[in-house]
Order: C-alpha cells, then structure tokens, then sequence
C-alpha cells in the first residue's frame, strides 16, 4: 500500500482482547451542532457530572453521551443504520452483517441497560431513541463486556407495533425476511416474531489450492480448482416473549426456535502426483434444530442498590451427513445433542461519594454428546464443561469529573469431563481500568487486563475426522486454558469540526490453541490436531481522524493502522502490517449513502501460516419516505477477490485462494423495511433471546 495515503483509510478489523474473559483470535460521530449547558437534564434527571462537548456528544465520567441528530433518526430505521450513521472514532459498524466492534473487539449491545441480540436492534424504532450511552472500556452493569453501547428508548405502555423487513440479494436467491409484532397493556408488553432465510445459488468458482504432502514413500502434490457447486440452505424462526415492569422491577420470559437445513455439493477437479485427473464429490447435508429460552429479573432497591438475574438455556440438535468420492470412498454421519445453561447474578451498590461496588458471579454449563460414524466405525464422544466466574470490584472517583478507576479481580474454575477424566483447575486475574477526563473537548482511557482465554468445546473432541484422502483432523482433552496479558490506552479529542483517536494496544498470549501439523507414517496420512503451548504477542497502533465536511450533510472518516505480531509455536513467525480504511457518509433530502474502502491485510492463522483478507469496497445507499425505508447495499462490486491461506510446516505445504461470489464480492442486496405503531402515544421496551446455534463437532479452522 503507498504509505502516502495511509492516513485516508481504517483498518478493516483487528483482534485485541479487551476483557480478559474474551476468545482470543489471530485473525486480526458527531452530531449536529447544538449547545449544551453544564447541567443535561436527560430522562428528567440532571446530570452534574459532565464535560460538554459543545455537540451532541457529551463525556461523563466513565461514558460518551450521544444524543441523534433528527436526520439520523429520520433518515435512519433501525439501531444498526442508526450507529452507521454516527462518525465515533473507534467504532466500526457493519449495517450489512450487523457487527459492532470498539478498537478491533466485539460491542455488548443493549436496550434500556439490557443485553440484547441483533434481531432486537433490528426492531428499534429511531424516532424512539432518547440517546445513546457509550462506555468505551468499561460498563459497571456489564463488567464482562469489552465495550458497550446502551440505546436508551421510550417506554410505551399502550397500542402496539408492527415491523416487516426483507433482505434480498439481488443476483442470487438469498436472503432473510422478519415479521415483529409488539403489543403493549399498560405494565405488560407480548411479542411474537417470525424469520426465515434462504440461499440457493451454484457458485461459479471456489476453493482453488495446492498442496504439497512429504511422505517417506514420496512426495504427493495436490492441485484442487473447484467446479460450479450448488449450496442449498433454509432456516425458518420464532420467538414468543412476555415482559412485565413497574417501576422498581422488570421481568421477561422469552422463548425461541429455530430449524435449519443445509444440503451442498462440492464438485472439484483434482489432479495428483502419479494419478490421472479426476473429479471428486463432496455431498455434505445438514439439519439442526435449536430451542431456547431466557428468564430475566433486574430489582431496583433504591437509587443506590440493583440486582439482577438472568438465566440462558438451549438445546441443540444436530445432524450431518456426508458422502465424499475421489480416490476412495468414505461415507459418515455424526449426531449430537448439545445442552448450554447459564444462570448469571449481578449486584451493584451505589452509596454515594467516590466509591461504588459491583460485584458479578455466573456458571456455564455445557455438554455435547456427539458420535461420527465413518463406513460404519463408530467414534463416540462425550464432553461436559463447567465453567463458574466470580468478579467482584469497584469504581473510585479520585478526582470527581475528572479521574476514576475501575479495579475488578475475577476468579474462574473451569471443570472438563470426557469419557477418560476429569479435571479441575482454577485461575485469579485482577484487571485495572482508567479514565482521565483532561478538559471538555479531550479524554484518556484506557486498561491493564490479566485473564484465561477458555477454548473453544469442539477442540477437547478427542475423536478424528476426515478431510480427504490425505488428511484428517483431531482434538484433545488435555487442553488448558490460555493465559492473557492486555495493555491499552487512548487519547479521544470531541470538536465541533470532527474528532480524533490514537489507541495503543499490546497483547500477550500463552498457552493458545495452535494447529499442529505432523505426519503419520504408518497411516500415510497428514494430522491436524489443536493443542496447548503456541504464544502470541501484538503491538498495534492506531490513528483515527473524523471531519465534518459539511454541517449535518456530509461527513468523512479515516483510519491507519500499524501491527507487529510475533507467533511462537516451536518456531518464530513475525509480520508487519499497514491496514486502513476510509469512509464517506452523506445525508439530505431523504437519502443516506456511505461509501468506505478497506485495505487488504493480513495475519497469522492458527497453523503457523499466513492469512490473506482482499481489500474490500461497500456501497450503502438508502432512501426514508413515511415508514418505508430502501437500502441498497453492495460490496466489492464488478470485482473478483479472493481469500489466500498460506502455510508451510513439517513437509507439509498448502497456498489456497478461496472464492466467494455474489458474497464476499460483486454482491448487490436490497433492505425494505415497513414499520407502523397504532394506540395513543406510549412507552416501550424490547425482550432478548440467546438463540445461538451451539455445538462441540469437531471441525476444521481453515482460515483461522
């Protein structure tokens, strides 16, 4: 990339840690010009400890108060467009995909102080948000979470609202559709949802590799390019929710199910050493079904006590088939039922003065019972992980509206049980946080993390799977927690003309799950087995300048960054890299566009090699009239790109470009959305639901 414009652009994504109960991967606004007095009344109440920004952001003690513009919420229709719309240096929103990420790491998203999933932010009506609160580092409500952003909305206590949105590509057939109804009676609110999705297309391209495999007997070369091969999914989903608040106490029971299927066929031309070219197939069908449900109670004591409970449960089953036909036949299935409960309790007390309490306690609990079966062998399998966190702390006001840190320490006791042991181990990190508010238009922040990186359950699958004819992959269950030392800090300037951010972040990784490759001779076959004991360290730099072009029309943001990474997992892996990405974003007479541009980058997988992700060009252009809104999207348009992995270890070599047209590039979709409420003016909140799709079927990171 030409360092002279490295400054124009932003960094597409990058993973740090910034809580220390985070996974750890290698993958690596301003508003409208209004003037503020010192003391905000927002929700009735004044707030005496602010600094004012001169716009309609302003910087609390330990979080950024944004205030919506009304041509954001006029020309905006859901939360994700909402946040798209705002120029907040380190916030990255993807409208497309609807990822929210602070600095590289995931964004807790909630409603009124509740965490809530996508679909929920997808039903927020604009025109009912009061304001946004940002915590950048740290939400006592949320000690878990790296960052969040609360939407703070109208409470609506009579009539009801309905949504209806579709999602549809516009040169294949995919997309998903939402029906959301909301009724409200005074201090009770129902609500029923209903989704589905869809994806029938025959790519004209796909996985294209080489791969180079030293065996004793001799070398074996494997070229695959990948024919024309149809993938067929649908998914349909329903959610039924009850939510009763009073003054002091809120309860919500929701449930939800979701079914999916997936059928695809891989046809690829191969050719090897010594062997005439041939075609392989690689059917692969899949069907799961997921119910969920979530209890939530939060209790206000006082003004100064809250507790909250929260209990997560979901069942899911899965099956998958799988026939694969090249050199040798193999035929397999694997089933597995897979149970995840989570009870979680926080309290928080506020006595007043310059110090507040939290403390956090929760247990994961999951258990998957799989068995693959290949050409009638039979591997079962059986993993149970417990996991109990307890996190008490505290915030201190050193210098009120102007310095405060947070000091937590966690204690985490993990228990994992398979069909051969069991075992227990306990780990204790302490974490620091800090804010410095250094005038009304500048502010530091930033954290000293220590924590355990908990992997993934499929990892511990101690059974083996087949890749191809050459290849298969492996778990283990002696793998051990990784262990986290995270460093960060950042400088936030607010101005009327724009804003800036530098961020700074180290991070040390030990005892990681790395992929190692080895060679089993008697077998002639290559391993892929996850294990403890690889280490990564990053450093990484990043600048970030938002400008107002023109007052409430037209707004610029750019971003570069610079990481160095070291990987160590018997051998040392180092990379150097610029990354960047631009954006422009105009709204006027109806119509919002953003245009941005992110660099190509890379990183490092977990095989020890390297991982390519194309430069990537998205085009939102939307258009509001009455309560109909029309979004097109487009990404990487009239363009070919492709994913490059590379990796070379233990005689073993693979370079593999993977395509993905009408996705990844030269994809066109279009979003309309319809949204009416009826009854008297009236107050509302929404209802959350955990429906992820979980599952410990040992599988293959090919671009991690």
């Amino acid at each position: 990339m030409n360092k002279t414009y490295a400054l124009l652009f932003a960094f597409a994504s990058f993973s740090l840690m910034g809580k220390a109960s985070v996974n750890y991967s290698m993958e690596g606004d301003f508003i409208h010009k209004t003037k503020c007095q010192s003391d905000t009344i927002i929700d009735g109440k004044a707030i005496q400890e602010v600094v004012v920004t001169g716009r309609d952001i302003i910087v609390k003690d330990d979080k950024l108060i944004i205030n919506l513009s009304d041509k954001i919420k006029k020309y905006s229709h859901d939360g994700y467009s909402a946040l798209a719309l705002l120029n907040v240096p380190g916030l990255d929103v993807d409208p497309i995909d609807y990822i929210v990420t602070t600095n590289g790491t995931s964004t807790m998203l909630c409603i009124n102080g509740r965490e809530v999933g996508k679909d929920e932010i997808k039903t927020i009506n604009p025109k009912d948000i009061k304001r946004i609160d940002y915590y950048q580092t740290h939400d006592p409500e949320h000690p878990m979470a790296n960052s969040v952003i609360d939407f703070i909305v109208k409470i609506r206590d009579y009539g009801g609202m309905v949504m209806v949105q579709a999602n549809e590509n516009l040169n294949k057939v995919s997309g998903d559709d939402m029906v959301d109804w909301k009724l409200y009676n005074k201090k009770s609110q129902f609500e029923i949802q209903l989704t589905d999705k869809y994806n029938h297309f025959t790519p004209n391209r796909g996985v294209e590799s080489t791969t180079l495999l030293a065996f004793p007997s001799g070398d074996v070369e494997k070229n695959v390019m990948t024919k024309p091969s149809g993938t067929h999914s649908n998914g349909i989903g329903g959610k039924l929710s009850y939510l009763y608040k009073d003054k002091t106490s809120t309860f919500q029971a929701a449930l939800y199910l979701q079914d999916n299927h997936n059928a695809n066929t891989i046809i690829q031309e191969q050719t090897l050493s010594g062997i005439p070219s041939l075609t392989s197939t690689d059917y692969r069908h899949n069907d799961n079904i997921s119910p969920s449900l979530k209890l939530y109670y939060d209790k206000r004591f006082s003004k100064k006590a809250s507790l909250t409970v929260k209990l997560d449960a979901s069942y899911n089953n899965t099956k998958q088939w799988r026939n694969y036909e090249a050199i040798e036949k193999y035929a397999s299935n694997t089933k597995e039922k897979f149970y995840y409960v989570r009870p979680e309790v926080s309290f928080n007390y506020k006595p007043g003065g310059k110090v507040s309490w939290f403390a956090f306690g929760t247990y994961y609990y999951n258990h998957s019972d799989n068995t693959y079966i290949e050409n009638d062998v039979s591997t079962p399998n059986k993993i149970t992980e417990g996991q109990a966190i307890i996190m008490p702390g505290c915030q201190i006001k050193f210098i009120p509206k102007k310095f405060d840190v947070v000091l937590q320490v966690q204690e985490r006791i993990q228990t994992i049980s398979n069909l051969n042991e069991t075992y227990t181990k306990s780990y204790i990190t302490p974490s620091l946080i800090y804010n410095i508010t250094l005038s009304k238009n500048l502010r530091i922040n930033g954290a000293l993390f220590t924590g355990v990186n908990s992997p993934d359950m499929k990892y511990f699958n101690e059974g083996e799977k087949r890749i191809d004819e050459y290849q298969i992959i492996a778990g283990g269950s002696e793998l051990e927690m990784g262990r986290l030392l995270s460093k960060q800090a950042s400088l936030n300037g607010f101005y009327k003309w724009g804003g800036f951010q530098f961020f700074m972040a180290y991070n040390n990784h030990q005892k990681n799950v790395f992929e190692d490759i080895y060679c089993d001779n008697e077998r002639k076959l290559y391993v892929h087995q996850y294990k403890n004991g690889g280490a990564y360290e990053s450093f990484s730099t990043v600048a970030t300048l938002d400008l107002n072009l023109i007052p409430q029309k037209l707004k610029f943001s750019g971003t570069c960054q610079y990481t160095h990474s070291k990987q160590r997992m018997g051998f040392l892996h180092t990379l150097d890299t610029w990354m960047g990405q631009t954006s422009l974003t105009y709204m006027d007479k109806g119509w919002q566009c953003k245009l941005s541009y992110n660099t190509a980058r890379k990183s490092l997988n977990r095989a020890g090699g390297t991982f390519y992700t194309p430069q990537q060009l998205t085009l939102s252009m939307g258009y509001t009239v009455n309560n109909w809104f029309f979004n097109l999207y487009a990404r990487n348009p009239f363009m070919t790109t492709s994913q490059k992995t590379e990796t070379d270890r233990n005689g073993y070599s693979i370079s593999s470009h993977s395509y993905s047209p009408r996705t990844a590039y030269n994809m066109f979709a279009l979003r309309v959305s319809y949204r009416f409420t009826y009854g008297k003016k009236h107050r509302y909140e929404d209802v959350d639901v955990d429906k992820i799709s979980r599952s410990a079927i040992l599988e293959h990171d090919v671009n991690k």
